[in-house]
């Protein structure tokens, strides 16, 4: 069995706080579910949880703030690097897999990026 070589990067064009808190205001200002994408919902409960979409927005707004949280929290680990480049800060995470998930940052990183577009906008997230 052959290993494969996993990453994810995230691009922010803000310091980690001001993002967090960017992101999070976008999430506490949304009122009404009908006006994200379904699509992109779908992806990120499924993503970031094995879960259908909840019907409670309180719910889904508490789980999009557990993700942002997730990802800033982990930011300073040692297995995530950063490195700055043309006004952005990149942050990667990843490595050789065998079946495995190479770190414990890499499915943060994924369900951060599952978040939908408006969100990660918010934050200025690339």
């Amino acid at each position: 069995m052959g290993g494969d070589m996993i990453l994810s990067i995230v691009k922010l064009r803000y310091d980690p706080n001001e993002t967090r808190e960017r992101m999070i205001e976008a999430v506490n200002k949304l009122n009404d579910k009908s006006k994200l994408d379904h699509r992109e919902l779908l992806y990120f409960f499924d993503n970031a949880f094995g879960d259908k979409v909840p019907s409670d927005l309180k719910k889904m707004k508490q789980k999009m703030i557990e993700v942002i949280d997730a990802f800033h929290d982990c930011l300073d680990g040692r297995d995530v690097t950063s490195w700055d480049d043309g006004g952005y800060t990149h942050y990667a995470t990843g490595g050789m897999s065998w079946g495995e998930t190479p770190t414990d940052a890499l499915p943060i990183f994924e369900h951060f990026n599952a978040l939908p577009a408006r969100i990660l906008k918010a934050g200025k997230v690339r």
